[in-house]
């Protein structure tokens, strides 16, 4: 059997990497293609699940808003705690042995939160070299006119300081690069967004397809 199709998703939190990945999904499942995501975020999650309920009262798999934001100093400790104790591979071998438990039954793999590139072994050569996969780097961006009506583009910017120093790395290194137009809360309007974004993927995948010897996305 062919080994999956890996894409990892790049780009700031609120860059909307996980309604890409439902478009996506669409589009594939309408060619046959069986999808699965895939998050480093949720290898955390578990990990630390029953120390969160235990303690706090708190299932971070399955809470609210608030609640998340009650126990995120701890998420992002004990994450980063763990990524520098291992030099980056505590979460990806975690998510690997996931992966490598399902793969048969996965046509496209896709891992929603590739967000560092840090250290030799790290999430980017993790999706580029060890699974020879593809890597998209999204971004969101809005316009903002001056007070004399004059627009420019703006793009949303990270949430900590962590994303500000690691996304650039992974962004400067993605094979992909997609600019996402915020279009508001409207349902329709963000699907018709996202469509037309992953319609430029496919146009760029089956591009660089033949040349690096990827399977086609469109014909299953």
């Amino acid at each position: 059997m062919e080994k999956p199709i890996y894409i990892g998703l790049s780009g700031l939190a609120g860059t909307g990497k996980d309604t890409f990945y439902e478009q996506l999904k669409f589009r594939l499942n309408k060619n046959l293609y069986r999808v699965k995501r895939y998050s480093l975020g949720d290898c955390l999650k578990n990990d630390v699940k029953k120390w969160c309920i235990d303690k706090y009262s708190i299932d971070p798999t399955n809470c609210s808003r608030e609640e998340k934001n009650f126990i995120r100093p701890f998420l992002v400790s004990h994450a980063g705690i763990m990524r520098a104790m291992s030099k980056g591979k505590y979460w990806i071998n975690a998510l690997q042995k996931k992966i490598n438990s399902e793969k048969e039954q996965v046509d496209v793999a896709v891992i929603t939160d590739i967000r560092y590139n840090e250290y030799e072994y790290d999430e980017v050569n993790w999706i580029k070299e060890d699974l020879n996969g593809i890597l998209v780097h999204l971004r969101r961006y809005y316009i903002e006119y001056n007070v004399s009506g004059i627009p420019s583009t703006k793009y949303i910017m990270p949430i900590n300081e962590d994303e500000k120093k690691n996304d650039p790395a992974v962004k400067g290194v993605s094979d992909l690069s997609i600019d996402i137009y915020d279009v508001g809360e409207k349902k329709d309007d963000i699907k018709q967004e996202m469509d037309e974004k992953v319609s430029e993927f496919f146009g760029w995948y089956e591009n660089e397809r033949e040349e690096n010897g990827w399977k086609s996305l469109t014909q299953n």
